[in-house]
């Protein structure tokens, strides 16, 4: 196959639980304590550079209008500080790593490199994004932080495990460390033209997992039929939908309508204690308790929504995703109007990310199937826009959707 006519690769995910005994719990915190001590020292070497560096111009920074030319003149030293100052993967892998290895190869030694390198390019993508962050004017950006040495970190990495079998097997140059791979999560690696990294970590109930990424290749892409076409209008409880079968509206179920209210009663009543007592600790694992159970029936109800519109078809167009949080929308902090908190449960729907996650699934999984999703931006004057509001204009809202769509399609250049 030419190089040009290769298809595109889809990169997946899957994770299992994994029962390690207590021999292999103490292999696996050895490597774990290695890899904070490669990540601690590589932080702090930014850290300090960061701080002798940069952090001064950006205090600098403050005393200047945003747009003068004091200003542009500090953001400019500020780009050109991190080029020369702020050190990046290969420079750590080069200069730190490799020292590191050296100085100490009974210890360091002892744990593959790449798993050390992941954990410097794990850092740098976090490192990368405070900067980013800082660059673009969030002062409130914090570094990452450092890892405590009394707990399991995660292991990762992109070689130095396989799939033998029915089996993971990781080497940890003391001992091949084997876990069995349930028959789903086998039959999903079964598929993949590529196994690219693994990432082995505890949860906070202190369960060991492994998640494992690969790639599968993508079918053929389906042929585009304007009459097959399904249009969806978004709203933070429901969609309306228009598909050859028809039109309907499709409710989200919101179990944050049931789970927040609790939640407020539990800290609420997390008030009356002292922080880090008994009780306080029982009622803080009772509140991430119940903000899981939100986000486990929110991605289930999520899936099913989606599986149920593959059914339809398999091109779509849909409606820009509104994050309402923006600048000068209404659920903008900014407005003293707003008084700076969100206006009821859908706003809160459309800030958190889980209606964006919806949509980036939807994307995802119509892809692996060959097809499309066309995101459209709805514009609607006064006149246009439906007097019903909620579940009640959804059918309005799409048969706009696709009036609109279809006359952008007829306009000739």
């Amino acid at each position: 196959m030419a190089k040009n006519d290769e298809k595109e690769l889809l990169y997946q995910s899957v994770k299992f639980e994994i029962y390690p005994d207590e021999s292999k719990i103490r292999v696996l915190t050895r490597v774990s304590n290695i890899l904070v001590l490669v990540w601690n020292s590589a932080l702090g070497e930014r850290r300090a550079r960061f701080e002798l560096y940069i952090a001064p111009l950006y205090e600098e920074l403050k005393k200047f209008p945003r747009k003068s030319a004091e200003s542009n003149a500090l953001r400019q030293k500020i780009r050109e500080g991190y080029k020369e100052h702020i050190p990046t993967f290969f420079d750590q892998l080069k200069k730190l790593l490799t020292p590191m290895r050296k100085e100490d190869p009974a210890l360091l030694g002892s744990v593959p490199r790449a798993y050390q390198e992941e954990t410097l390019n794990t850092l740098n993508g976090s490192f990368v994004s405070f900067m980013t962050l800082r660059r673009n004017n969030d002062m409130d950006a914090k570094p990452p932080k450092g890892r405590a040495e009394d707990r399991f970190h995660e292991i990762s990495g992109r070689s130095g495990f396989k799939i033998d079998g029915s089996e993971f097997v990781l080497s940890t140059k003391e001992q091949k460390l084997r876990f069995p791979i349930p028959n789903y999560q086998l039959e999903k690696l079964k598929e993949a033209k590529q196994i690219k990294k693994f990432t082995l970590y505890q949860s906070r109930d202190r369960r060991f997992w492994i998640s494992i990424a690969y790639e599968i290749e993508l079918p053929d892409q389906r042929p585009f039929n304007p009459e097959e076409v399904i249009y969806i209008a978004f709203g933070a409880s429901s969609i309306g939908v228009i598909s050859p079968e028809g039109e309907k509206v499709i409710d989200f179920w919101r179990p944050d309508k049931h789970w927040k209210p609790k939640i407020k009663e539990v800290e609420n009543r997390m008030r009356s204690c002292k922080k880090g007592s008994r009780a306080w600790k029982k009622r803080a694992a009772a509140r991430r308790k119940m903000y899981a159970m939100t986000q486990r029936q929110q991605k289930l109800n999520h899936r099913e929504i989606v599986a149920s519109l593959l059914r339809l078809g398999f091109h779509f167009v849909v409606t820009e995703y509104t994050v309402r949080s923006k600048p000068g929308k209404l659920a903008d902090g900014s407005n003293p109007k707003r008084g700076g908190a969100p206006q009821g449960f859908n706003w809160s729907a459309q800030n958190t990310g889980s209606f964006g996650e919806f949509i980036l699934w939807l994307k995802q999984k119509v892809k692996e199937q060959g097809g499309t999703v066309q995101t459209f931006r709805l514009v609607l004057g006064q006149s246009e826009r439906p007097e019903k509001r909620g579940r009640d204009n959804k059918i309005e809202m799409v048969r706009l959707l696709r009036e609109k769509y279809l006359e952008s399609q007829t306009i000739v250049v």
